[in-house]
């Protein structure tokens, strides 16, 4: 089916087109998968979910981008005739659906009801991080998140340097006074 999956053989993607609001963006369909492959469009699924819900599970075949990030992520992803945004509802997809479409001249649809339609339809999943065309940037990560650093290492550290001026302030053999 073109470049990336969309759905499973014989399962409904429903898309939604908003008309005049989006500059007649996309096409009011319901498609299925085979009836996508027999178009022999190249589709490219976008997901603008956050980073945690995306590597939990998100389409097969879904590119995670960072809405923040769209232009730069727009230029990792191989170029497709066509493009499906999603999101956790749609909501946000929506907002960029323009912005893909003015970019790439391609023609961009959103998923109706986003990924969590798609779950509910017990459509098939993916997990980990398999499409990243934008860094996991929309969150702050703690220092030791992503090391092998136990998390009570870093909370000792953490007491230790708290506990440091009054340390030091024992310690009377320094030139340091607390401001």
């Amino acid at each position: 089916m073109g470049q990336g999956p969309v759905a499973c053989a014989g399962k409904a993607v429903e898309v939604l087109d908003d008309g005049d609001a989006f500059g007649g963006v996309g096409v009011r369909a319901n498609m299925s998968a085979s009836w996508l492959a027999q178009m022999g469009w190249d589709v490219w699924v976008l997901d603008m979910t956050t980073s945690a819900n995306y590597t939990l599970r998100h389409i097969p075949g879904a590119w995670f981008v960072v809405r923040s990030q769209l232009a730069q992520a727009l230029q990792t992803i191989p170029q497709a005739t066509h493009y499906v945004l999603t999101c956790g509802s749609s909501l946000l997809a929506r907002y960029a659906a323009v912005d893909v479409a003015r970019t790439t001249g391609a023609n961009v649809q959103v998923l109706e009801g986003g990924t969590l339609a798609w779950i509910a339809q017990g459509l098939p999943l993916e997990q980990g991080e398999t499409h990243l065309a934008s860094p996991r940037i929309d969150r702050y990560r703690r220092p030791y998140e992503g090391t092998d650093s136990p998390r009570e290492a870093m909370q000792a550290y953490l007491d230790w340097e708290f506990g440091l001026v009054e340390q030091l302030g024992r310690d009377g053999t320094h030139g340091f006074r607390v401001i």
